[in-house]
């Protein structure tokens, strides 16, 4: 296994593993991030929230 699979997968477990505290908190500053993302001309910085969203389970989309 590469170091690059290896990271990932610590990356991923550490993610799954943390506590709803934290992944709200971390939600709630993907919602920011997110409001900003869209201020830019920049597709990528929408698709890094979009993958960071993704691996939380964040729903960045504001409720209405």
């Amino acid at each position: 296994m590469n170091l690059s699979a290896l990271l990932f997968q610590i990356l991923f477990r550490l993610l799954t593993e943390m506590t709803p505290t934290l992944r709200a908190a971390f939600c709630e500053m993907l919602k920011e991030l997110a409001k900003k993302a869209q201020e830019t001309k920049n597709p990528i910085d929408d698709l890094v929230i979009l993958f960071l969203a993704g691996l939380l389970g964040c729903d960045t989309e504001e409720k209405k």
